[in-house]
């Protein structure tokens, strides 16, 4: 599929070679209207589409079997700056705390952009910070006492074992069974690469960066009983640097995890996917099981190791998890 933007002189294009859902072309669309509007200033109010008739080759753009008239829809939707789900189905989650968000934050200057993201949430949450210093949990609670939305908040202190992984399957153990999803995030900065800063800002913003992305996201997993996970797609730097199908040296450790906890299932080789970041939304039944596994002794000391080791075979095992339990996972795309 090729987008052009109103500048056919210069022959400038977006190209999306893509099996892509409405929701993704609806999101590609808002993009492009946006990139007219601050490059030309609002002159251009016209945005012509032209396909050409190559059904053979994917090229699909009327209603059909598999959408119907999804893809006219999120064209319509994009247009005219309208959110992709219309009606919000959150009104269960409003009732009660359903919602548990758990944050690993070792860098605590970062806390006041969780409180400002996590006060996104539109329904009642309980907020789990864990650090490991006494001095940032002071720092930490100093933040969150006065300014969350939470309903409650806990902070644990725990060594840097385990970075991020450890500290919310440990946080959480005893009190997924009162909720019904989980996000998890952590203050990610990636210092062996030059935009890990970049890289959080996009998870933080595509999980909770406002209102309305937190309610289609929650409605996405009320609408639909088996969806287990959400995260976003790649951040495109990642897929430059390092490519999307990382299996690294982690694959004895999946294995070892899925032999205890879905022992039906072995690592694929190929088409690896996973919420790169180990940033996502989860419903609770889709991967409880990884809460009661045993492993503090498998998990090696902090040596800034970058693969290879138990943690980076749980960050690649959650997709796994859920299809053992029957549940599918989605990606998504915020363009904010």
């Amino acid at each position: 599929m090729k987008i052009f933007p109103n500048n056919l002189i210069n022959k400038e294009s977006h190209v999306f070679e893509y099996n892509f859902s409405p929701e993704q072309f609806y999101m590609f669309i808002k993009i492009i209207i946006e990139y007219n509007i601050k490059k030309y200033e609002s002159r251009n109010r016209f945005i012509f589409i032209n396909i050409w008739d190559e059904l053979y080759k994917g090229i699909l753009f009327e209603a059909n079997k598999k959408y119907e008239f999804a893809i006219l829809n999120s064209l319509s939707k994009a247009l005219f700056n309208l959110s992709y789900i219309n009606n919000y189905n959150i009104y269960s989650l409003q009732k009660s705390t359903k919602i548990a968000i758990q944050v690993h934050v070792y860098y605590e200057t970062l806390i006041s952009d969780i409180i400002q993201k996590t006060n996104n949430i539109p329904v009642n949450f309980d907020l789990f910070i864990s650090t490991d210093t006494e001095f940032k949990k002071r720092y930490i609670y100093n933040y969150i006492v006065n300014d969350t939305k939470a309903k409650k908040f806990e902070i644990l202190i725990m060594n840097n074992k385990g970075r991020d992984v450890l500290p919310l399957l440990i946080q959480l153990k005893n009190k997924i069974k009162k909720y019904k999803y989980f996000c998890h995030l952590h203050t990610k900065k990636s210092k062996h690469i030059n935009f890990g800063d970049e890289w959080r800002n996009y998870l933080f913003n595509n999980l909770l960066g406002n209102t309305d992305i937190i309610s289609e996201i929650l409605t996405d997993f009320e609408n639909n009983i088996y969806l287990g996970i959400i995260f976003p797609e790649i951040y495109y730097k990642v897929f430059e640097t390092f490519g999307k199908n990382i299996l690294g040296a982690n694959k004895d450790y999946m294995n070892l995890i899925l032999k205890k906890l879905a022992p039906y299932l072995s690592v694929s080789t190929k088409n690896l996917d996973f919420p790169m970041g180990n940033m996502f939304w989860a419903k609770i039944k889709s991967v409880y099981q990884i809460f009661f596994f045993q492993f503090n002794e498998l998990i090696p000391n902090e040596n800034k190791q970058l693969d290879g080791t138990l943690i980076h075979g749980i960050e690649r095992i959650w997709l796994y998890l859920a299809k053992y339990n029957g549940y599918y996972y989605k990606k998504i795309f915020k363009h904010v």
